[in-house]
């Protein structure tokens, strides 16, 4: 009998985080995309591209609009990229940013249609060191909530885009 309700109780836990996950990612209506400057780049060119958050959905949001973009989910971050590169290996944020926790002001009111933008030097913060094709993949997170605010919390991921490097 324990072990029926250890499972039901597993089965609901599992199905209310999938359901939420569900609701949180159609109802609260946010796209993310990404755009390069260039599609082919030269050995050593700086490569540039933007992201645009956009509120998609028919109700105001307040979303974390500081973009930090940091070593990965276990550090103070808002923007993550996952550039796999010609040899199918994932590249690897060179610095390490000691960022603390965002604060109130780094919160935005998106309405419904309006978007924010962020652009990112990855040359300086990737290793684009071989040849070859590269895919891009940005990732825009906010699971912070300040103190008495309502906001925009979940993952949301970009559009992929490919660019070339060439000698």
């Amino acid at each position: 009998m324990k072990i029926l309700m250890a499972g039901v109780l597993v089965l609901a836990v599992f199905t209310a985080s999938l359901c939420f996950g569900e609701e949180s990612n159609s109802r609260e209506g946010l796209s993310l995309t990404i755009t390069t400057d260039k599609k082919v780049y030269a050995m050593g060119e700086s490569i540039e591209c933007t992201l645009s958050l956009q509120n998609i959905g028919k109700t105001a949001l307040v979303v974390n609009s500081r973009l930090l973009l940091n070593y990965d989910a276990t550090f103070p971050h808002e923007v993550l990229f996952d550039i796999v590169g010609p040899d199918g290996r994932s590249l690897e944020f060179i610095p390490l940013i000691r960022a603390g926790l965002p604060s109130s002001e780094d919160f935005t009111l998106l309405s419904p249609s309006e978007f924010i933008m962020g652009t990112f030097e990855l040359s300086r913060d990737f290793s684009f060191d071989k040849e070859g094709k590269y895919s891009i993949k940005a990732i825009y997170e906010n699971y912070y909530k300040p103190e008495g605010m309502t906001v925009w919390t979940g993952r949301v991921e970009s559009n992929t885009v490919e660019i070339k490097i060439e000698k």
